[in-house]
């Protein structure tokens, strides 16, 4: 089931949302709305962007009131690439989450059921991204993560160890130098988890093809599970892209991508394209959850596979993974994994502690399965009524 946002017509009493700074990197944002006797969570983190996103959350809230929220947020959705920060997509994303919150609770469904009347028991395969956790970005600082990451039970472990390299570098000596550092740290990855686990690199567009390509033979050996976005990802990178994965696909190496396109039309231009084994599409930024479940159709219909992009803080999890659970199909889930202790102090779930990989079933009761607690001290938090 899908409740088509721009037609919902359930009155919001109240929307009030929050912040919390939980590392230098991270402000996490959520937004509750009450409608009736029901109140849903959602999640809009961006970083660097929280007054922008806050701001458009109000103002959609009472869009969505008004009936006009479909014309009002498809004036800078609908056209064009996006070539700023998603800061409208991630607001719509966080109102459209807590709608399905409340609408799954008013239901007495969890959120996966309400989607998917037929789900199946989950199929979810969840990895760890340990980037964020990582303070000392040295061999062993990415080492000691990705050994407790394992110790949790997780099979699948993601990281960027390309700090400092710019594919555009003038000077030769720094980049070599840089790559230098990032092949040692994914060693020293490899080299502790081997046999216990596989890993991820993400690239976050640091590369053009012919530094990608000598990354690749640096790093082929180490037998890396995915690279991800290894090139920017614009329309005239489209062969560039195609050339360094059927390179990596030579060598048994997936490569991944497109977190950041908003709406099935932008992404099924790539997909058509066939430029990656691994489609990772964003809840915050892609459209949110209905307009994910056209896109993961169009990635299932053309053979390729799809992966939730999901570094984010604990609401956002909680709607990917009953997202996931919705899904007919094995998917592979990225969980944000010890960036901070209040990813679960934050949140009423019962769990406390970093000892074990996420699950369904700390997800208990109807909608997304979890509520924020009522005795944190937030950084921020402002109201808005509707009458």
């Amino acid at each position: 089931m899908t409740l088509h946002l721009q037609s919902y017509k359930s009155q919001i009493n109240k929307l009030e949302t929050r912040t919390l700074k939980i590392s230098q990197k991270t402000i996490w944002v959520f937004v509750e709305l009450q409608i009736g006797d029901f109140v849903g969570t959602g999640e809009a983190t961006l970083g660097g962007y929280e007054s922008d996103v806050i701001e458009n959350c109000h103002q959609m809230a009472r869009q969505l009131n008004a009936g006009q929220l479909a014309s009002f947020a498809s004036k800078k959705l609908s056209s064009g690439p996006q070539k700023v920060p998603p800061i409208m997509a991630t607001a719509l994303s966080a109102i459209e989450q807590a709608v399905y919150d409340a609408e799954s609770q008013k239901q007495n469904l969890p959120l996966g059921q309400l989607i998917n009347p037929q789900q199946k028991p989950s199929n979810t395969t969840y990895y760890a991204n340990i980037n964020r956790g990582v303070t000392e970005r040295t061999p062993e600082g990415f080492a000691r993560a990705a050994n407790l990451a394992t110790n949790c039970g997780y099979k699948y472990i993601k990281f960027a160890p390309f700090d400092g390299i710019s594919a555009v570098e003038k000077n030769v000596t720094n980049f070599d130098a840089a790559l230098d550092h990032s092949v040692a740290c994914i060693e020293a990855v490899h080299d502790i988890i081997q046999g216990k686990a596989r890993f991820m690199i993400d690239c976050h567009s640091r590369f053009n093809l012919n530094a990608a390509l000598k990354m690749l033979e640096r790093i082929k050996n180490f037998e890396p599970y995915w690279i991800e976005e290894p090139i920017p990802e614009k329309t005239e990178n489209i062969s560039q892209i195609l050339e360094f994965r059927q390179t990596a696909n030579n060598f048994g190496i997936l490569v991944a991508g497109l977190e950041k396109l908003y709406g099935r039309n932008r992404f099924q231009k790539f997909i058509d394209a066939n430029i990656y084994d691994v489609i990772l599409p964003d809840l915050r930024w892609c459209g949110g959850i209905e307009e994910f479940t056209h896109i993961a159709n169009a990635v299932r219909n053309a053979g390729q596979s799809i992966s939730f992009h999901n570094p984010s803080g604990p609401v956002l999890n909680a709607v990917t993974l009953q997202v996931a659970r919705s899904m007919p199909d094995q998917v592979i889930l990225e969980c944000q994994f010890n960036e901070s202790p209040a990813f679960y102090d934050i949140i009423e779930t019962g769990r406390s502690i970093w000892t074990s990989m996420p699950n369904v079933s700390d997800l208990n009761g109807p909608g997304i399965g979890l509520t924020l607690s009522k005795s944190i001290s937030w950084d921020d938090f402002q109201k808005s009524i509707f009458e």
